[in-house]
């Protein structure tokens, strides 16, 4: 019975976990990890979404001391910040308040790094 009970829970919690982020519009990315000199199993750098004026960062694997930035297109520092998460944790953003424009969000962690561009409007 608490076999049953797990297997339904997990594929409910896939079922959420997946249509959480149908509606946001994704932040392509460029870069990556390198893990060849890192001993552990392999992780997956984060997702990023965007709706409206929130910029969310969804863990696809948990991280500690992730360092995130974001600049405008003149390379101002609007947004600075490090965080943990876990899997599946999604840490929002407000960008209220920032000018509207094209952005750039860089993540960097001892595994590499991974930038993206958006658009605040």
């Amino acid at each position: 019975m608490k076999t049953k009970f797990l297997w339904i829970s997990l594929f409910c919690s896939i079922l959420l976990l997946s249509s959480i982020r149908t509606w946001a519009d994704p932040i392509d990315r460029k870069g990556g990890w390198n893990e060849k000199d890192y001993r552990t199993a392999p992780t997956t750098p984060p997702m990023l979404y965007i709706e409206g004026n929130v910029l969310s960062v969804q863990f696809v694997d948990a991280l500690t001391d992730l360092s995130i930035q974001i600049q405008d297109s003149q390379g101002m520092i609007l947004y600075e910040d490090v965080i943990d998460g876990e899997m599946g944790e999604i840490y929002p953003i407000s960008l209220d308040g920032f000018t509207p424009g094209t952005c750039q969000i860089l993540l960097t962690h001892k595994l590499g790094w991974v930038i993206g561009e958006f658009t605040i409007q």
